[in-house]
């Protein structure tokens, strides 16, 4: 599996929308795995309403996410495949 990470600051805006897009984007059974985190991020639930309104608009799914900060473990992870 190839993980694809996107990050931004706050991970409710242009990270979590590349990731949900591409996600849409991907056919089925992909091997791809799209994933966002943010620099300055708080874990909290959803993504702003305008970005969701226009990631929606534009055939991605807006439900079910919840920000996470960037993190060197979670970089790390997937540097190396998920084995640290």
């Amino acid at each position: 599996m190839t993980r694809v990470l996107f990050v931004c600051t706050g991970n409710v805006h242009r990270s979590v929308f590349a990731e949900r897009l591409l996600a849409a984007r991907l056919p089925p059974g992909s091997a791809v795995r799209p994933e966002s985190a943010g620099t300055e991020a708080r874990p909290r639930p959803g993504i702003e309403n305008s970005t969701r309104a226009v990631l929606e608009r534009l055939g991605g799914d807006g439900s079910g996410f919840s920000a996470r900060p960037l993190t060197a473990q979670l970089v790390a992870e997937r540097l190396s495949g998920g084995r640290l």
